[in-house]
Parts: structure tokens; sequence; C-alpha cells
């Protein structure tokens, strides 16, 4: 929901953002990923390394996540989509 409204209002770098911490949620609900809120992307990236499931969903997201968060390239709606697709697929993970 808070992706949408972000995505709404033209502010797509928070919807990327907000779309990746429901992706990481997601996975700490499951314990998949360690649930703490340091976590950073680079433990993200480490945690599905280790885990085949999750390392195809994983590495992609994170790498549009860090581009867009920290201001290497603007947002894109191929980046929303990527990530929308990283959640589904690591609902099925």
């Amino acid at each position: 929901a808070r992706a949408e409204a972000a995505r709404e209002r033209g502010d797509l770098t928070e919807a990327v953002v907000a779309l990746y911490r429901s992706l990481v949620a997601g996975l700490a609900e499951r314990g998949l990923v360690e649930d703490r809120p340091s976590l950073t992307a680079g433990e993200i990236r480490a945690a599905a390394a280790e885990d085949p499931r999750l390392e195809g969903v994983l590495s992609e997201a994170t790498r549009r996540y860090e581009r867009v968060r920290y201001g290497m390239d603007p947002p894109s709606e191929a980046d929303l989509r990527a990530l929308l697709e990283a959640e589904r697929g690591a609902r099925a993970a």
C-alpha cells in the first residue's frame, strides 16, 4: 500500500524503497533472513547467496534497490515491476 501511494504521488524512489522493505519483511517473517532494523542490503545479498531459493530472486531486486536508494540512477517503472516480481518470487521460494 505504501509503495502504491508513493507511486501515485510520482515518488518512484519511495515506491522502490517501500517494495524492497516489504520484500525483506516477508522473508523475515518466514525466517529466511534475520529480522533486525540494522539489516543492510549487503547482508540480505549474503543471506540470499546461501539459499538457492532466494539468490535469483534477491540479487536483482537488491541491485535495483541500491542503485535507486543511493542515487546512482533515477528509478523507473521497470524497477517497480522487477521488485514486484521479486516479491512474488520470494513468496513462492
